[in-house]
């Protein structure tokens, strides 16, 4: 033998000897293996106690590694001067070392992205591609490939399988799958495909391999924030209370936006606007719905005008009123940002915040001071004089 794999070569050598007492003529040496070459012999007669040596070769085939094996059986026949023919036969077995392997290698190729973001989201269909190798040196058969994953679509192979692979045949499958809810709330998909296969020597090798395809949220990532203030109460108790809504990113905000301020009974609500903005009012409670979209950046602004209930309230006393933004089609990144307040205190001067009550007090005693003074400056005029 010079070689185990397919397309070595075996050489083999037939040793014929007459083993008897005469001489043997027309000695002949033959071989059933098919493939094996016409058999080379230097001669045909042999006296008592001689041999000859003759020989062939054989390449080895696939079948041959296959079973793992090459058997054969060659027989040698001598005519004797007189009498029946002699004949004997011998056999050879020459082991091939099989090794069945095989590999799988999954891997996720396209994203139709049918939402357009450029993104792996609910909804888009995956392309998966299942590469199956024979990676051994004996033929593989019923090699078939299956993946579990709910929703995945159904395989498409070529050759279509249960197929028969050779050393280093390739079958490709591919398959698609629709992203779901449930995945983009896992942020990834993750789904293990199997390959299986039989030989002749029993091994009946298989493989598996994991895809993880990440999945971003469809849903908008985005930062709203709400601020809050009062305008000073004016000479007619009106007070305006400003909402400003911002969108601090990175993505835009899709509406609706809702804004709701229940306000303290102390209010009177008089009137509420705001561009784009629709609102309602409903006893204490203004709510407000921004349908638009909200770009980065940008504000959207409420003014709710109000007065004071001066049964209710009196000067010195403090108004807070809070108002809240959502927005349920909206990710929120920070929802710290979604609740604002201000407070006002009735008897304060507008834009001074002087309370009224102190005023007067500082007056009264701007007045004792000067007539402190004028009188001292009297008394010190008459001293002079004398």
């Amino acid at each position: 033998t010079s070689g185990t794999d397919v397309g070595d070569t075996l050489l083999y050598e037939f040793e014929v000897t007459n083993t008897g007492n005469v001489t043997l003529t027309n000695v002949t040496v033959t071989d059933p293996l098919p493939g094996l070459s016409a058999i080379s012999c230097p001669g045909t007669t042999l006296a008592p106690g001689e041999f000859f040596t003759c020989t062939a070769d054989y390449t080895i085939t696939q079948a041959d590694v296959d079973s793992g094996s090459v058997d054969n059986t060659a027989q040698t026949v001598g005519q004797p001067p007189s009498g029946s023919d002699v004949e004997d036969t011998d056999s050879h077995t020459t082991s091939l070392n099989p090794a069945p392997a095989i590999t799988l290698d999954k891997q996720f190729t396209s994203n139709s992205d049918e939402d357009g973001n450029g993104t792996v989201t609910s909804g888009d269909t995956l392309t998966y591609e299942f590469t199956v190798v024979n990676t051994g040196n004996v033929t593989l058969t019923n090699v078939t490939l299956a993946d579990s994953m709910p929703g995945l679509s159904g395989l498409s192979c070529s050759p279509a399988q249960p197929s028969t692979l050779d050393p280093g045949d390739t079958m490709v499958c591919s398959a698609t799958y629709i992203v779901t809810d449930a995945d983009e709330a896992s942020g990834e998909v993750v789904n293990t495909a199997s390959v299986t296969s039989e030989d002749q020597t029993g091994i009946n090798p298989s493989a598996t391999d994991t895809e993880t395809v990440e999945v971003e949220s469809s849903t908008p990532s985005v930062d709203l924030s709400i601020a809050k203030s009062a305008s000073p109460v004016d000479s007619d108790d009106t007070v305006v209370w400003t909402i400003v809504v911002s969108n601090e990113g990175p993505d835009v905000a899709d509406g609706p936006m809702v804004v709701e301020d229940t306000l303290p009974s102390a209010l009177v609500i008089e009137g509420v606007s705001g561009t784009g903005w629709t609102c309602a009012t409903s006893a204490q409670t203004v709510t407000c719905e921004y349908a638009n979209t909200l770009a980065v950046g940008q504000q959207a602004v409420i003014l709710i005008e109000t007065s004071v209930d001066r049964d209710i309230v009196e000067d010195g006393d403090r108004i807070t009123n809070t108002a809240t933004v959502d927005a349920p089609n909206i990710d929120e990144t920070n929802l710290i940002n979604n609740e604002a307040s201000d407070s006002i205190v009735l008897g304060e001067l507008p834009f001074t915040g002087l309370d009224l009550d102190v005023l007067a007090g500082v007056s009264i005693v701007s007045l004792l001071l000067g007539a402190l003074l004028v009188l001292v400056g009297r008394r010190k005029a008459e001293s002079n004089s004398y």
